[in-house]
């Protein structure tokens, strides 16, 4: 109903699509495909950017909705070329004349004012109030005065050619050669058919190469093989301290419950898996699992005092319950500055992991520790 009575109105569409992935978006793997587009000059970056278009528009057909490309605008520009001869009949230096053009255009800092810790500059402008570039007109350049003679300004006109041209907005570098970006968009429901046919212009497109690519992406094997070892790393170790196969398991059963409070912790502060929250994962796996080791050292002095495994396992975490709280929400209110600063990607990509998974795993580690204890060592008595 609703859908017929929009249509029926002029200039209204209607678009349905599926909602984002939130998984997608934590890895980085949501969004438009983005390629960089690189060359040994502008211009042939161009050229090679309308001929990866044109693969794309060719591979994907009507799967191919839109593209954005940048930079992309111009902006006016005046060249100065100086008349040698007339500036040595004139005794002008083009060095002068350099300075006093600069003073017109960019201006000359007279001094400085420092507030708020922050020090900025006071610039002199010569002729306009904010230089001559900010009306950029011709008349304006011509009249900009270079010397005096006799009482008399003598213009830099006297002296030089002016062109006016225009010339790109702006220009974009990426590994020591200029770049266009191309950003594609997919006809609803077709993203899958617009990124195959965006790999294959890859694969026949000199200098090409996505420029969004997530950490998740480019790292991710070498991300799960750091995480694989410092579990490794990290079971070898308490089974070295307690001298048993199965207790590492137990105590290490507080890491998944830490998992569960990283990932909703990612997406609901924007950030992306990156090398910043893997450091903070790892960081995560001592800290939850020191949480399991004081809860296991209760109960086990529980039990030498001769309780029965389940109310040693219980009543050990009971004991504890303060201590750990206490150091959780330490160390939740040092984190919290670095989460909410908005500087500092990856150092706050690491206090966000850090901060959502010690919240979870604390919360569920007094509950299900003393349940995975209990049932190791009803397991050992027997």
């Amino acid at each position: 109903m609703l859908a017929a009575s929009a249509t029926s109105l002029p200039g209204i569409a209607i678009e349905i699509g599926l909602p984002p992935d939130p998984a997608a978006r934590l890895l980085g793997l949501d969004g438009a495909a983005v390629i960089a587009v690189r060359g040994d000059s502008k211009e042939e970056a161009g050229n090679r950017a309308d001929y990866f278009e044109a693969a794309v528009s060719r591979e994907a057909g009507s799967a191919f909705s839109a593209m954005v490309r940048s930079p992309v605008g111009t902006k006016p520009r005046i060249i100065i070329r100086p008349r040698r001869a007339a500036a040595a009949t004139l005794d002008i230096s083009l060095a002068d004349a350099a300075v006093a053009i600069r003073a017109a255009t960019q201006g000359v800092k007279a001094t400085a004012l420092r507030s708020g810790g922050r020090e900025s500059a006071v610039m002199v402008f010569a002729g306009e109030p904010n230089g001559i570039d900010s009306c950029l007109t011709l008349s304006a350049a011509y009249g900009v005065p270079v010397s005096v003679v006799a009482g008399n300004s003598i213009p830099v006109s006297s002296i030089a050619t002016f062109e006016r041209t225009d010339d790109q907005a702006a220009l974009a570098r990426l590994d020591r050669a200029d770049v266009v970006y191309l950003e594609f968009s997919a006809a609803p429901g077709r993203a899958k058919e617009l990124s195959v046919a965006v790999e294959k212009a890859l694969l026949t497109s000199s200098g090409s190469g996505r420029s969004d690519e997530s950490a998740f992406r480019i790292y991710g094997n070498a991300m799960a093989g750091a995480v694989l070892l410092v579990l490794l790393l990290l079971y070898l170790t308490l089974g070295a301290q307690f001298e048993s196969f199965g207790m590492p398991v137990a105590i290490m059963a507080t890491i998944p419950l830490a998992m569960a409070g990283v990932g909703p912790a990612l997406v609901l502060s924007g950030v992306g898996l990156d090398s910043g929250s893997i450091l903070g994962l790892v960081v995560l796996f001592g800290v939850v699992v020191n949480n399991a080791i004081l809860l296991h050292e209760a109960s086990d002095a529980r039990r030498q005092a001769g309780a029965g495994p389940v109310l040693a396992a219980f009543a050990g975490a009971s004991d504890r319950v303060r201590p750990v709280l206490a150091t959780t929400l330490t160390t939740i209110v040092a984190l919290l500055p670095m989460c909410l600063s908005a500087t500092g990607a990856a150092q706050r990509s690491m206090a966000v992991a850090v901060l959502g998974g010690l919240a979870a795993s604390t919360a569920l580690t007094l509950f299900i520790s003393p349940i995975a204890f209990a049932a190791a060592a009803s397991r050992k008595s027997a």
